[in-house]
């Protein structure tokens, strides 16, 4: 044997010791399928994901993300603003956008094995820490139905924006998503949230599984001053993962002229144009 130019010793791979023969055996090709057949199962069921390092987001394979919405990025595009609640599997893909959520560790769990967002500010969603009149736009998905309070969200939302601000939000159209067992939300009730008259803890949802079953597993039922049904408990607060409201874009519409009587509905879809299962209202200020 020779040396070889890593330092290895090289084996001569021409050397004849015996008459011709086939030169692939049926025991030669066993083992090379075999090889390759373990070299997928490492790559696609045993390789390690990529982590989330200290430098910045990781991104997993085969991440359903789901497509940009043309309508932001033709309205927002050229803007600077934030969004309330940041996904990684529903991304927005506005480059002049600062992401806000309640934990700066919340994100993952939103992402369904796509990169983790980045969290610039860590605050609540209908609590923001800027001046007046400071940003274009406040952009969200999927996110205002899990405030109890979503007059005082929009009104948030609309403080921190300069006139002619955008508020462009995404929410689940009850009928195309699991909310489709519950009662419409009604303005109403969220006036009554407002002013304080009805609170997190006189709501209920179900626990058990007849329960669930019957109402859904997403319910949530205004019961004060009426007894608890079987299988049903009180809420015992705010609930950041709850789906407190569940809407029709109609619904959703008139809930914003009451909010915010001054603003003016800029353009209404009722298949949201990214993923498909909700509305769109986008709000001017």
């Amino acid at each position: 044997s020779t040396q070889s130019t890593w330092g290895l010793k090289s084996i001569p791979c021409c050397v004849r010791t015996s008459a011709p023969g086939p030169l692939m055996t049926s025991v030669h090709w066993r083992v090379v399928v075999g090889a390759f057949v373990a070299s997928l199962v490492m790559i696609f069921v045993l390789w390690p994901r990529a982590p989330v390092s200290e430098d910045g987001p990781a991104r997993a394979p085969f991440c359903p993300r789901a497509a940009p919405s043309r309508l932001a990025t033709e309205l927002l595009a050229d803007k600077s603003g934030v969004e309330i609640g940041p996904s990684g599997q529903n991304p927005f893909g506005l480059r002049r956008t600062i992401n806000v959520d309640y934990a700066a560790d919340n994100a993952p769990w939103t992402t369904n094995g796509c990169e983790v967002p980045v969290v610039h500010i860590a605050a609540p969603g209908d609590d923001l820490p800027f001046r007046d009149g400071v940003l274009e736009y406040v952009v969200s998905s999927h996110v205002i139905e899990h405030f109890f309070d979503p007059i005082k969200t929009l009104r948030e939302w609309r403080r921190v924006l300069k006139p002619r601000g955008l508020i462009f939000i995404i929410a689940p159209h009850m009928d195309r998503t699991f909310d489709q067992t519950r009662p419409a939300t009604t303005v109403a009730e969220l006036v009554a949230r407002a002013e304080g008259s009805v609170r997190p803890t006189d709501y209920a949802r179900p626990v058990t599984d007849a329960a669930i079953a019957a109402a859904g597993f997403t319910a949530l039922e205004l019961v004060q001053g009426r007894p608890l049904a079987p299988g049903w408990e009180f809420m015992s607060g705010y609930d950041h993962h709850s789906h407190w409201s569940a809407w029709r874009t109609a619904d959703f519409v008139e809930l914003v002229k009451v909010a915010l009587p001054d603003a003016r509905v800029h353009t209404v879809q009722d298949v949201d144009d990214k993923v498909g299962n909700g509305f769109t209202v986008v709000i001017e200020v």
